[in-house]
Protein backbone atom coordinates (compact mmCIF):
# COMPACT_ATOMS: atom_id res chain seq x y z
CA UNK A 1 0.00 0.00 0.00
CA UNK A 2 1.37 3.49 -1.32
CA UNK A 3 2.34 6.07 1.35
CA UNK A 4 0.08 8.54 2.19
CA UNK A 5 1.49 12.30 1.48
CA UNK A 6 1.84 12.85 5.08
CA UNK A 7 3.96 10.03 5.16
CA UNK A 8 6.05 10.85 2.74
CA UNK A 9 6.26 14.43 4.21
CA UNK A 10 7.67 13.31 7.47
CA UNK A 11 10.11 11.50 5.67
CA UNK A 12 11.38 14.64 3.72
CA UNK A 13 11.15 16.35 6.85
CA UNK A 14 13.78 14.14 8.21
CA UNK A 15 15.90 14.14 5.25
CA UNK A 16 16.02 18.01 5.00
CA UNK A 17 17.11 18.08 8.89
CA UNK A 18 19.55 15.51 8.47
CA UNK A 19 21.00 17.15 5.11
CA UNK A 20 21.12 20.67 7.51
CA UNK A 21 22.81 19.28 10.12
CA UNK A 22 25.54 17.31 8.28
CA UNK A 23 25.99 20.63 6.19
CA UNK A 24 27.04 22.40 9.14
CA UNK A 25 29.19 19.91 9.73
CA UNK A 26 31.15 19.10 6.81
CA UNK A 27 31.34 23.29 6.45
CA UNK A 28 34.10 23.11 8.82
CA UNK A 29 36.00 20.17 7.53
CA UNK A 30 36.62 22.66 4.20
CA UNK A 31 34.13 20.61 2.63
CA UNK A 32 32.66 22.92 0.29
CA UNK A 33 30.95 21.06 -2.22
CA UNK A 34 29.45 18.96 -0.42
CA UNK A 35 28.67 21.05 2.28
CA UNK A 36 26.39 23.39 -0.56
CA UNK A 37 25.00 20.15 -2.03
CA UNK A 38 23.31 19.22 1.66
CA UNK A 39 22.74 23.10 2.30
CA UNK A 40 20.96 23.04 -0.88
CA UNK A 41 18.55 20.05 -0.49
CA UNK A 42 17.67 21.47 3.05
CA UNK A 43 16.91 24.34 1.73
CA UNK A 44 14.57 23.15 -1.44
CA UNK A 45 13.02 20.21 0.67
CA UNK A 46 12.22 23.19 3.79
CA UNK A 47 8.66 23.36 2.75
CA UNK A 48 8.15 19.96 4.43
CA UNK A 49 9.75 20.98 7.84
CA UNK A 50 6.54 22.95 9.81
CA UNK A 51 8.63 23.61 12.97
CA UNK A 52 11.28 25.98 10.71
CA UNK A 53 8.55 28.35 9.24
CA UNK A 54 10.90 31.52 8.69
CA UNK A 55 14.15 29.50 9.12
CA UNK A 56 14.25 28.34 5.24
CA UNK A 57 14.28 32.11 4.34
CA UNK A 58 16.37 33.38 6.59
CA UNK A 59 18.90 31.23 8.74
CA UNK A 60 19.63 28.67 5.55
CA UNK A 61 20.19 31.15 3.19
CA UNK A 62 22.44 33.34 5.46
CA UNK A 63 24.49 30.26 6.14
CA UNK A 64 24.66 29.73 2.51
CA UNK A 65 25.58 32.93 1.86
CA UNK A 66 28.51 32.47 4.43
CA UNK A 67 29.84 29.62 2.86
CA UNK A 68 29.41 32.02 -0.71
CA UNK A 69 32.72 33.77 0.99
CA UNK A 70 34.95 30.51 0.71
CA UNK A 71 32.80 29.03 -2.20
CA UNK A 72 31.38 31.13 -4.81
CA UNK A 73 29.00 28.56 -6.31
CA UNK A 74 26.81 28.85 -3.16
CA UNK A 75 25.82 32.30 -4.34
CA UNK A 76 25.41 31.52 -8.13
CA UNK A 77 23.11 28.52 -6.37
CA UNK A 78 20.79 31.07 -4.68
CA UNK A 79 20.91 33.38 -7.60
CA UNK A 80 19.65 30.60 -9.52
CA UNK A 81 16.68 29.57 -7.04
CA UNK A 82 16.27 33.48 -6.97
CA UNK A 83 15.40 33.79 -10.88
CA UNK A 84 13.31 30.66 -10.71
CA UNK A 85 10.79 32.30 -8.59
CA UNK A 86 11.14 35.76 -10.18
CA UNK A 87 10.39 34.02 -13.91
CA UNK A 88 7.28 32.70 -12.11
CA UNK A 89 6.08 35.97 -10.92
CA UNK A 90 6.87 37.22 -14.11
CA UNK A 91 4.60 34.76 -15.84
CA UNK A 92 1.71 35.90 -13.29
CA UNK A 93 2.20 33.32 -10.21
CA UNK A 94 1.17 35.55 -7.39
CA UNK A 95 1.08 33.54 -4.30
CA UNK A 96 2.23 34.37 -1.30
CA UNK A 97 5.38 31.53 -0.72
CA UNK A 98 7.09 32.33 -3.74
CA UNK A 99 6.96 36.22 -3.21
CA UNK A 100 8.48 35.53 -0.01
CA UNK A 101 11.02 33.03 -1.07
CA UNK A 102 12.18 35.68 -3.78
CA UNK A 103 12.06 39.01 -1.95
CA UNK A 104 14.26 36.80 1.18
CA UNK A 105 17.05 35.86 -1.56
CA UNK A 106 16.57 39.18 -2.91
CA UNK A 107 17.56 40.58 0.31
CA UNK A 108 20.21 38.23 0.97
CA UNK A 109 21.87 37.88 -2.17
CA UNK A 110 21.94 42.18 -1.74
CA UNK A 111 20.10 42.35 -5.23
CA UNK A 112 16.91 44.30 -3.83
CA UNK A 113 17.24 47.21 -7.01
CA UNK A 114 15.51 43.84 -8.81
CA UNK A 115 12.48 44.37 -6.59
CA UNK A 116 12.43 48.00 -7.23
CA UNK A 117 12.43 47.29 -10.83
CA UNK A 118 9.69 44.68 -10.94
CA UNK A 119 7.43 46.83 -9.12
CA UNK A 120 8.33 49.54 -11.65
CA UNK A 121 7.33 47.55 -14.48
CA UNK A 122 3.97 46.04 -12.83
CA UNK A 123 1.06 48.00 -14.89
CA UNK A 124 -2.15 45.67 -14.39
CA UNK A 125 -4.25 46.29 -11.60
CA UNK A 126 -5.49 43.06 -9.99
CA UNK A 127 -5.83 42.53 -6.35
CA UNK A 128 -3.06 39.36 -6.54
CA UNK A 129 -0.68 42.35 -8.54
CA UNK A 130 -1.27 45.45 -5.80
CA UNK A 131 -0.50 43.02 -2.65
CA UNK A 132 2.63 41.97 -4.60
CA UNK A 133 3.19 45.82 -4.80
CA UNK A 134 2.74 46.25 -1.59
CA UNK A 135 5.25 43.08 -0.64
CA UNK A 136 7.73 44.85 -2.53
CA UNK A 137 7.07 48.45 -0.87
CA UNK A 138 7.28 46.84 2.39
CA UNK A 139 10.27 45.22 2.21
CA UNK A 140 12.57 48.07 0.62
CA UNK A 141 10.92 51.14 2.58
CA UNK A 142 14.06 52.32 3.45
CA UNK A 143 15.81 51.82 -0.16
CA UNK A 144 13.12 53.61 -1.18
CA UNK A 145 13.91 56.33 1.27
CA UNK A 146 17.30 56.19 0.59
CA UNK A 147 17.13 56.62 -3.30
CA UNK A 148 13.93 59.21 -2.51
CA UNK A 149 11.99 57.27 -4.71
CA UNK A 150 8.74 59.66 -3.41
CA UNK A 151 6.75 58.91 -6.12
CA UNK A 152 6.33 55.26 -5.70
CA UNK A 153 5.76 55.98 -1.76
CA UNK A 154 3.33 58.26 -2.12
CA UNK A 155 1.15 55.51 -4.06
CA UNK A 156 1.31 53.75 -1.13
CA UNK A 157 1.36 56.14 1.40
CA UNK A 158 -2.16 55.00 2.54
CA UNK A 159 -1.07 51.78 3.29
CA UNK A 160 2.07 53.29 5.37
CA UNK A 161 0.25 55.34 7.54
CA UNK A 162 -2.25 52.51 8.45
CA UNK A 163 0.59 50.82 9.50
CA UNK A 164 1.93 53.19 11.77
CA UNK A 165 -1.42 53.74 12.93
CA UNK A 166 -1.69 49.77 13.63
CA UNK A 167 2.02 50.32 15.56
CA UNK A 168 0.30 53.31 17.68
CA UNK A 169 -3.07 51.01 18.31
CA UNK A 170 -0.79 48.40 19.47
CA UNK A 171 0.91 50.75 22.16
CA UNK A 172 -2.19 51.96 23.10
CA UNK A 173 -3.36 48.45 24.19
CA UNK A 174 -0.16 47.38 26.01
CA UNK A 175 -0.83 50.38 28.05
CA UNK A 176 -3.69 48.79 29.20
CA UNK A 177 -1.59 46.24 31.12
CA UNK A 178 1.74 46.04 32.61
CA UNK A 179 5.04 45.22 30.54
CA UNK A 180 5.88 41.77 29.59
CA UNK A 181 9.37 43.03 30.46
CA UNK A 182 10.92 46.12 31.74
CA UNK A 183 12.12 47.46 28.04
CA UNK A 184 8.39 46.43 26.16
CA UNK A 185 6.67 49.61 26.19
CA UNK A 186 10.28 51.54 25.02
CA UNK A 187 10.99 49.14 22.32
CA UNK A 188 7.57 50.20 20.80
CA UNK A 189 7.73 53.91 21.50
CA UNK A 190 10.83 53.35 19.50
CA UNK A 191 9.17 51.51 17.03
CA UNK A 192 6.77 54.33 16.96
CA UNK A 193 8.87 57.04 16.61
CA UNK A 194 10.76 55.60 13.65
CA UNK A 195 7.76 54.75 11.39
CA UNK A 196 6.68 57.99 12.42
CA UNK A 197 9.71 59.69 11.29
CA UNK A 198 10.02 57.71 7.74
CA UNK A 199 6.21 58.55 6.91
CA UNK A 200 6.67 62.51 8.20
CA UNK A 201 9.81 62.46 5.80
CA UNK A 202 6.94 60.95 2.74
CA UNK A 203 4.08 63.36 3.82
CA UNK A 204 6.52 66.51 3.64
CA UNK A 205 8.57 65.28 0.35
CA UNK A 206 4.93 64.72 -1.55
CA UNK A 207 3.64 68.25 -0.25
CA UNK A 208 1.37 66.42 2.88
CA UNK A 209 1.30 68.81 4.93
CA UNK A 210 -1.43 68.42 7.11
CA UNK A 211 -1.15 64.69 7.22
CA UNK A 212 2.67 65.83 7.85
CA UNK A 213 1.43 67.20 10.98
CA UNK A 214 -1.17 64.73 12.37
CA UNK A 215 1.79 62.38 12.19
CA UNK A 216 3.79 64.61 14.52
CA UNK A 217 0.70 64.71 16.73
CA UNK A 218 -0.16 61.31 16.82
CA UNK A 219 3.58 60.43 18.06
CA UNK A 220 4.68 63.21 20.13
CA UNK A 221 1.69 61.92 22.00
CA UNK A 222 3.74 59.24 23.30
CA UNK A 223 7.14 59.55 22.24
CA UNK A 224 7.72 63.38 24.03
CA UNK A 225 11.62 62.96 24.33
CA UNK A 226 14.75 63.80 21.87
CA UNK A 227 15.12 60.82 20.23
CA UNK A 228 11.61 61.70 18.21
CA UNK A 229 12.54 64.92 17.99
CA UNK A 230 15.48 63.87 16.28
CA UNK A 231 14.11 61.57 14.05
CA UNK A 232 11.65 63.80 12.84
CA UNK A 233 13.93 66.59 12.39
CA UNK A 234 16.64 65.12 10.25
CA UNK A 235 13.46 63.41 8.37
CA UNK A 236 12.53 67.28 7.93
CA UNK A 237 16.58 67.92 7.21
CA UNK A 238 16.63 64.83 4.40
CA UNK A 239 13.80 66.72 2.30
CA UNK A 240 15.38 70.29 2.86
CA UNK A 241 12.80 71.51 4.64
CA UNK A 242 14.91 73.81 7.11
CA UNK A 243 11.34 75.86 8.52
CA UNK A 244 9.38 72.75 9.37
CA UNK A 245 12.97 71.31 11.28
CA UNK A 246 13.25 74.80 12.79
CA UNK A 247 10.00 74.88 14.26
CA UNK A 248 10.38 71.33 15.07
CA UNK A 249 13.42 72.73 17.08
CA UNK A 250 11.56 75.45 18.91
CA UNK A 251 8.43 72.81 19.84
CA UNK A 252 11.37 70.64 21.66
CA UNK A 253 12.16 73.87 23.45
CA UNK A 254 8.96 74.53 24.72
CA UNK A 255 8.10 71.05 25.44
CA UNK A 256 10.95 68.55 27.28
CA UNK A 257 12.86 69.41 29.97
CA UNK A 258 15.76 71.48 29.49
CA UNK A 259 18.14 68.59 29.76
CA UNK A 260 15.94 66.64 27.45
CA UNK A 261 16.25 69.72 25.33
CA UNK A 262 19.88 69.93 24.83
CA UNK A 263 19.95 66.34 23.20
CA UNK A 264 18.12 67.85 20.86
CA UNK A 265 20.21 67.94 16.83
CA UNK A 266 20.48 72.10 16.34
Amino acid sequence: MPSSFQDDKIKLAEEAKSSLDMARELADSGKYYETLECYLFAFDNSWAVDEWDGARLSIIPAEIMLLSEHFPAARRALQIRRDATENQIRNGNRDEAVVAEWSSLNHHLEEQEREIALLNELEDKSTETEALKKTIVRSNYDKLLDEENYAILSEHFDELRHRLESTISHYQTLLQKPPYWASQHEMWRATMCAQGSKLYQVALSTNRQAQAEEICEQVFRYCNNALAFNLFITAALKVGNQSKAAELQQQAKKSLSTDEASKVVC
